[in-house]
């Protein structure tokens, strides 16, 4: 099963590289474009955090 949601108000820009990424791993296994592992969901179970660098 895939997730491609979170996304907010910023969705629309964020949608071409999420779809990009999602056939990738669909296609693939892995991702080619964009390395998103470390927004996967498996993280969630090893309490990884991702912390934002880039909101003030």
């Amino acid at each position: 099963m895939y997730f491609c949601n979170g996304s907010s108000g910023h969705g629309t820009q964020h949608a071409i590289a999420i779809g990009k990424s999602i056939s990738e791993l669909i296609a693939f296994q892995q991702y080619k474009t964009f390395n998103l592992v470390r927004f996967s969901f498996d993280r969630l179970f090893s309490n990884q955090t991702v912390n934002e660098v880039n909101c003030f």
